[in-house]
């Protein structure tokens, strides 16, 4: 019987859909700003907090989901091409690429764009390219 190598983002995407957000996703402005006004208010009312929390949850999470659904379709983009980049510094030049057009785009921010294009190099098995925040 033949061994086929599996997909690395098989095994990634079974802990990315169950429900919770990875801690290394960095929060985005809006979510930060939502926690920050949460915390200003104090509000007593235990309901109201709890609605809040879940806000802000729901927010971070479909946030998350979108980054992800686009590391995803820019991993199928690079293993579509004709020739995938074999050396480490194409490699390297390829994920920057990708991490400055998404942030020079406005979609992303530089956190969730160096968030993207790790995982893209996880995915896509360039284990020398993973850093996902810039230093």
């Amino acid at each position: 019987m033949k061994d086929h190598p599996q997909d690395p983002r098989a095994s990634s995407v079974s802990f990315d859909t169950d429900g919770t957000v990875p801690a290394d996703f960095p929060p985005s402005d809006d979510v930060l700003d939502l926690l920050e006004g949460a915390t200003d208010r104090a509000d007593p009312d235990a309901d109201a907090a709890l609605l809040a929390v879940e806000h802000i949850h729901n927010l971070h999470m479909e946030r998350f989901t979108q980054c992800r659904d686009l590391a995803e379709r820019l991993c199928d983009i690079v293993q579509a091409r004709a020739s995938v980049p074999a050396t480490w510094k194409a490699q390297a030049n390829l994920l920057t690429w990708y991490r400055n057009s998404l942030v020079s785009s406005g979609w992303t921010s530089v956190e969730e764009a160096y968030w993207v294009t790790h995982r893209m190099a996880l995915w896509l098995g360039w284990t020398g390219m993973t850093c996902a925040s810039r230093h």
